[in-house]
């Protein structure tokens, strides 16, 4: 996958790159120079998946070939293992609404969910 910065399309940059610049030298945000489309019978599959798997396969295919997909799996499952739910998130009624849980990680607030995979 190829990025670009928001303020100049004209130069790609890698996973890699991106991953450790952070920011592009022009003062622009990476973003994908495309986005994967899934076909509806890949997002019929994902529904039945663990937040774990879930994020594997949304992940990967921005990332390339920085590493291998089992090498991701890997680092997820490690960054979620100290999470309260084995499902790292839960969905719980509230009347006739549905709540998101978010504060099940070590810190017990949403930040975790994205944090977990920096550390």
């Amino acid at each position: 996958m190829n990025y670009i910065s928001t303020r100049n399309n004209q130069k790609n940059f890698s996973f890699k790159d991106v991953f450790l610049k952070g920011l592009a030298d022009d003062g622009g945000l990476f973003v994908p120079k495309s986005i994967k489309q899934f076909q509806k019978e890949e997002l019929h599959n994902l529904k039945n998946l663990s937040y774990n798997d879930l994020a594997a396969e949304i992940i990967y295919p921005f990332i390339g070939d920085f590493m291998s997909k089992d090498d991701l799996i890997s680092m997820i499952s490690k960054s979620y293992s100290n999470f309260r739910s084995d499902d790292v998130v839960k969905i719980s009624n509230l009347g006739n609404l549905k709540v998101l849980e978010l504060f099940h990680g070590p810190t017990l607030a949403f930040k975790d969910i994205a944090m977990q995979s920096m550390l």
